[in-house]
């Protein structure tokens, strides 16, 4: 190898590290939302239980299609109250924003 050839394949070695740095980068931050969205669902989610503890008894089905049937009824709750302005102002003022 000559030494054009070695400087021209240390160049192209250093440019898949980085390319690399950068996905695994990429993916660490991703994985890192994912951890903080993660928790904020368990919490939400057990807050909501501990406070309507009635809704515990909504048991998941063992498909996509059969879990949708159970929490059809719960989830149009929900989707009336995100359309109740005075509700949302409600959540609105106890969120701290950044």
């Amino acid at each position: 190898m000559t030494k054009l050839e070695i400087m021209i394949k240390n160049a192209q070695d250093k440019t898949e590290q980085a390319k690399r740095k950068k996905i695994l980068d990429k993916n660490a931050q991703e994985h890192k939302k994912r951890k903080i969205k993660d928790k904020q669902k368990f919490i939400i989610g057990e807050l909501f239980l501990k406070y309507f503890p009635v809704i515990g008894k909504l048991i998941p089905g063992l498909t996509k299609k059969e879990t949708a049937k159970v929490f059809e009824a719960f989830e149009n709750l929900l989707i009336s109250l995100s359309k109740d302005d005075s509700f949302i102002n409600n959540i609105n003022s106890v969120v701290i924003y950044d």
